[in-house]
């Protein structure tokens, strides 16, 4: 078990499991940027050397081994890819070993221009430092690989550079180079984990205990695997031989004499690397690794006084996380390196990272001071530091990754792969992004389309590459994204990191495509050059269509720098197109195509320019001296006073909807919209003018109808809330405004809705809300530290799953229906009083198949039909039902076995309402005659306070207990099965699954109502062993929060689900009374098998929450798992060659298919198959056709 919780490791996993973190719910915000507002940047973020903003980071993320080789001597430094005897070992597989690439060949990179060239501001290259020496093995299979540490995140000493990539004066020389072209380096660092333990690093420093015979076996470099490799090792016997590594006091790893890693993201060995242990506060020496390596290099006494000298300094303790922040400081305070990107953040907890923040601020304020006269010196951003958390997106807002953590910016998933950068849903990505990153000056995300973890973003890199590279925040460009770099040939990429070497080919320097080489090139300059692209303020001008394309304006002003432009992309190629820029440029005004360098004038409020062959305008106005803008919200009631700012001009001439004139200066006020209709449109022009120029702008608001009052929802049914408040704030004016002091006020039960609802009050339309139960719960959304919701004057609904979003179908107050409801569509259920005597029953009822229902707890009160007869009639579609005497004594949760249906407390039969009132011929034994006198009821306080056990039934019906009634439903399994202990006072919820192949991977959230229900760890372990996922092992991954889990595995010694094994399995105390949802969110499981050469292949089957149809794939055609849900095939239909788009090829490739002269696999028919008649023809490249025409909307 130390074997292998230690050193397993494998190609098609070892990234995945090194980067996965926990899997969130996002939801896309309609939220346009106030016209007229300007964002505020801190002065941290703007640059008085360079206008510089971290807001507007283009940055250019290489691998420093495959980008560029400029010293061809480093090749091979400690032995790496050599024979016993020092030569060259040829013939293997190279895609884990070192390529060549170094400082030297970035700083030739850099001299060229190349990221000037793009537009790069700020470059993320490898770790520099000393890497294990060594390699490991890449992959389970047999034959396998050498897997060498050329990626940078097997660290072996933070103190030096390693070798393959150069000396300390040739990363000085990269750094100062970059920063004489106005280019900022980050270094990607690792905090959580050391390098593994390779034989020759073991050798070389003496830690370990090493069999005799490795030499021979490890420098052959071929036909190695991962049992003959540890078969040299012996992990157990000698405690003193492992104490010469690293110490038990430094990492966990569960050799002998250390501690096993734990179940949790912050102490787990994470893909068996050791962890260190950044958590602990107790004092630790130098390793005993780092003591041996620095005395045979004769550093032992420097290392160790500088450390102390520093930690004397500044009255710290030596601590790991304070040993491994100073040694990173380091390459700030010597070398001047501006900022970390920070590998695994998850995996740290968040006061390390914020000491390491800390430290680095004071280092880099440390490093300008002592070297004035270098480029960088003269730069005021303060040091900068990115985290990845696997999954991570702007969704999570501003959380703790940045107010505990100190992060100033976080990788944002979202936009991985560039499928929700398309045109036609471009503005709403547009409008989210900037009104979410640039409203909060502490704020911003990394977005990227490539990585070296997950995918390659190929396709249309034209179209795409435009919606990237114009994002609001900042961008992440993967080296090869703008050269259209391949994958590695031969390596299997699974799309989800686990073959993370394919996606790591050496730079195609030779086999560049120019084409979209050129057009990032221009793009990226534009982005660059104007901070209003990354830092602005965001406005549609014209939404996507495919005869104009779509048209925006971003800008900028912080009171020293102003910024404006415009921008055309996806337009029809070599179309002269009249552009609407009246809201930035006034006529006369000569602006510039910054894609091409043509001019126009404007004229009319427009400017003519040529798409060219890519369909972009990049529009530029010439720099002016004055700037000007006005506050205000774009929508408002009645009036609204807008407040003048005004730099660069002594006064301003203000005109309303072409009126006369008047004269403002900078702070002035004053109102817009008396006497004005409702629904009208007023545009405001100011002109100003100096002694350079005269310059106009205008800016647009909206009247709206007091009476249309905004509303927002809160979908109740699966949160089971108690209260659900409402706080709703407005801070975009400077002085927050709120509905009422923290939390807010109480929503109200719609009944027409079955939504709880609150209406927004006329000044806070435009604000933002966050809900919660109240003071003292830890229920609530967005998080602590996030920004509420934004309103948007928009009817809103917030839903399960964290879903925000428009809401169209709310009805004000009940209403009658036309025409009576449809008999055929309705279901009747009776309920038999006589033994539980409730003194009004009542039914709450709901669908399974969705998970919703229509009324709040305890439901509605059922109708008296006589005597101890009750009914209620609903939707056929809820088949789940629970009756109750308002709340108490629960009888369910029920599965309705259809229409006409009675219940006794203790089962179903049949039943059939009598049409006039009846005798009975005899009466039952426990009941008095039916009759239609009205029946006394008992109080509800001398109610029997027993509830008549349930009968056993299938799978889906809920057990339950005088306490509590659970109910556990998921996205994929139809059933799962609850296990009431009553002597422990706990419910165990447990989800099986059969499946016909092996598990891998996979991903999964369980949400609890934490009001009845408490996760303890306790409860879940066994001798130190999780049982919630049993066959799983010490691969489960698990964190919990206060009312979810989150779980991943990854383990290609393919784990077996047979016979209906546990797959998710939790226990939980119980804490409340009443009815406790549990669901089960399977986001990915992915199966797989290995082939007669024991090579793996995995496929998904669950993938984004979704059954996948893999049947296409081969060895997958017979895979299955235990589920009644529907498959849903990952196909984009028309997309016949599988490439991402809908283009001419795809029509093409339909009629040679009709023609005989190419084949098609299954998926690819189903795609092709645009019409769905279940046929192949030339139909469907005729739609096609007319798809691309515009003829048609879709298929």
């Amino acid at each position: 078990m130390k074997r292998k919780g230690l050193l397993k490791c494998f190609s098609a996993v070892l990234v995945l499991c090194m980067i996965l973190s926990c899997v969130s719910f996002s939801f896309a915000t309609a939220g346009a940027a106030v016209v007229g507002e300007t964002s505020i940047v801190s002065a941290s973020s703007s640059a008085s050397g360079d206008n510089f903003t971290w807001d507007n980071a283009s940055v250019y993320f290489l691998l420093t081994d495959r980008f560029k080789n400029g010293n061809t001597s480093n090749d091979h430094s400690y032995n790496r890819g050599l024979d016993q005897d020092g030569n060259v070992v040829s013939g293997i597989d190279t895609r884990g070993t070192f390529h060549g690439g170094d400082f030297a060949g970035v700083t030739q990179a850099i001299n060229e221009g190349y990221f000037n060239d793009l537009g790069v501001n700020a470059i993320w290259i490898s770790a520099p430092y000393e890497q294990i020496h060594g390699y490991v093995v890449g992959g389970d299979g047999n034959p396998s690989y050498a897997h060498y540490s050329y990626h940078g995140y097997y660290v072996l000493d933070y103190t030096q550079t390693d070798a393959n990539f150069g000396t300390a004066e040739e990363f000085g020389t990269l750094v100062d180079t970059a920063h004489e072209h106005g280019i900022r380096v980050i270094l990607d660092v690792v905090m959580n984990h050391s390098g593994y333990n390779s034989l020759y690093d073991m050798d070389e420093y003496g830690f370990g205990t090493v069999k005799s015979g490795w030499e021979n076996y490890y420098f052959s470099h071929q036909n190695i695997n991962n049992a003959d490799y540890h078969s040299y090792i012996d992990y157990d016997s000698s405690a003193a031989d492992w104490a010469n590594w690293w110490g038990a006091d430094w990492i966990r790893c569960g050799v002998a004499g250390y501690t096993q890693g734990g179940g949790d993201n912050l102490t787990m060995s994470l893909a068996g690397l050791p962890d260190f242990r950044t958590d602990s506060t107790a004092t630790v020496g130098i390793p005993n690794l780092l003591k041996t390596k620095w005395k045979k290099e004769g550093r032992l006494s420097q290392e160790t006084n500088e450390l102390s000298s520093y930690l004397s300094k500044t009255g710290k303790k030596q601590t790991v996380t304070n040993s491994i922040s100073y040694w990173l400081s380091t390459w700030v305070r010597e070398y001047g390196v501006d900022g970390f990107r920070c590998d695994t953040a998850k995996h740290v907890d968040l006061a390390s990272w914020k000491t390491l923040k800390d430290t680095c601020v004071d280092a880099l304020k440390e490093w300008r001071q002592n070297n004035p006269s270098k480029a960088g010196a003269d730069w005021d951003e303060d040091f900068w530091m990115t985290g990845e958390c696997w999954d991570h997106n702007i969704g999570w807002g501003y959380d703790s990754y940045y107010t505990q953590g100190g992060f100033d910016s976080m990788i944002n998933f979202e936009t991985q792969g560039g499928g929700m950068l398309s045109m036609s849903g471009l503005n709403g990505v547009y409008s989210n992004y900037a009104s979410s990153i640039n409203s909060n000056d502490k704020f911003n995300q990394l977005s990227y389309l490539s990585s070296h973890d997950s995918t390659l973003a190929r396709g249309n890199l034209i179209s795409t590459g435009s919606a990237f590279l114009l994002l609001p925040g900042g961008i992440q460009i993967y080296y090869g994204d703008e050269t259209n770099r391949p994958l590695v040939p031969g390596v299997p990429n699974d799309g989800n990191g686990g073959a993370g070497h394919s996606l790591r080919s050496d730079m195609n320097w030779d086999s560049a495509d120019s084409a979209v080489l050129a057009h990032w090139q221009k793009v990226g300059s534009f982005r660059n050059k104007h901070v209003s692209i990354g830092a602005g303020d965001h406005q549609q001008i014209s939404g996507y269509s495919s005869s104009t394309g779509y048209t925006f304006s971003r800008s900028y002003d912080n009171g020293v720098i102003s910024d404006n432009i415009i921008a055309t992309i996806g337009a029809p190629s070599n179309t002269n197109l009249a552009v609407d820029v009246s809201s930035l440029w006034s006529d006369g005004t000569i602006v510039t195509n910054a894609y091409d360098g043509t001019t126009a004038t404007v004229t009319n409020g427009k400017a003519t320019f040529n798409t060219g062959a890519n369909g972009t305008i990049l529009m530029e106005g010439p720099v002016s001296t004055i700037s000007m803008s006005l506050k205000g919200s774009y929508s408002f009631y009645d009036s609204q006073t807008l407040t003048v700012s005004l730099r660069g001009a002594d006064y301003a001439m203000v005109s309303i909807d072409g009126g006369t004139e008047f004269k403002v200066v900078d702070g002035d006020k004053f109102s817009i919209g008396e006497g004005v209709e409702v629904g009208a449109t007023i545009k405001v022009t100011m002109t100003a003018s100096n002694d350079e120029e005269t310059s106009t702008k205008s800016f647009t608001y909206k009247k709206k109808d007091p009476n249309a009052v905004v509303r927002v929802y809160f979908d109740n049914s699966r949160y089971n809330w108690s209260t659900v408040n409402a706080y709703i704030y407005d801070e975009s004016s400077g002085n927050a405004v709120e509905n009422k002091d923290w939390p807010g006020e109480t929503m109200t039960y719609d009944t027409a809705t079955g939504f709880y609802m609150i209406e927004v009050p006329d000044n806070l339309t435009n604000g933002r809300v966050i809900f919660n139960a109240g003071k003292t719960s830890s229920n609530r959304y967005p998080a602590d530290g996030a920004q509420g919701l934004e309103i948007n004057g928009t009817h809103m609904l917030f839903s399960y799953g964290n879903k925000w979003e428009p809401y169209t179908n709310q009805t004000v107050g009940p209403t009658e229906p036309t025409t009576a409801p449809d008999p055929t569509k309705t279901t009747t259920v009776y309920f038999d009083n006589s033994n539980s005597k409730f003194s009004t029953p009542t039914i709450y009822y709901w669908s399974y198949a969705t998970n919703s229902s229509p009324v709040s707890w305890p439901g509605v009160p059922m109708t008296n039909v006589s005597g101890d007869i009750w009914k209620a009639t609903f939707d056929n579609k809820y088949d789940g039902c629970i009756f109750s005497n308002n709340g108490s004594n629960k009888i369910g949760d029920l599965t309705i076995p259809g229409s006409n249906y009675i219940h006794n407390g203790s089962s179903w039969s049949a039943y059939t309402e009598p049409t006039e009132p009846t005798e009975p011929t005899t009466a039952p034994a426990t009941t008095v005659p039916v009759t239609t006198a009205p029946v006394t009821t008992v109080p509800a306080t001398t109610a029997p306070a027993t509830t008549v056990p349930a009968t056993t039934v299938p799978a889906t019906t809920v057990p339950t207990t005088d306490e509590l009634t659970v109910k556990a439903s998921s996205n994929i399994f139809p059933t799962a099965t609850k296990t009431f202990n009553k002597d422990e006072g706990t419910v165990t919820v447990s989800y099986k699954l059969t499946a016909n192949m092996k598990a891998v991977d996979t991903q999964w959230t369980l949400t609890y109502d934490n009001t009845k229900l408490k996760y303890d760890i306790a409860d879940n372990m066994v001798d130190g062993s999780q049982t919630i996922t049993p066959s799983a092992g010490d691969k489960l991954v698990f964190n919990n929060k206060s009312n979810y889990i989150k779980g991943n595995f990854s383990n290609l010694k393919l784990v077996s689900f047979d016979n209906n094994a546990d797959f998710v399995s939790v226990t939980f105390d119980i804490i409340g009374t009443g009815k406790a949802d549990v669901y089960l969110d399977l986001e990915v499981l992915s199966l797989a098998y290995k082939d007669s050469s024991n090579k793996p292949h995995c496929a998904s089957i669950v993938d984004f929450s979704k059954m996948q149809d893999i049947s296409g794939i081969k060895g997958f055609e017979n895979a299955s798992i235990s589920t009644s849900t529907n498959l849903e095939s990952s196909i984009l239909m028309g997309d016949v060659n599988g490439d991402g788009y809908v283009k001419v090829d795809d029509a093409t490739a339909v009629l040679k298919y009709v023609v005989g002269k190419e084949s098609l696999n299954s998926l690819q028919i189903k795609a092709a198959d645009v019409n769905r008649d279940g046929k192949v023809n030339v139909k469907d490249a005729t739609l096609i056709q007319k798809y691309l025409a515009d003829m048609i909307s879709g298929f």
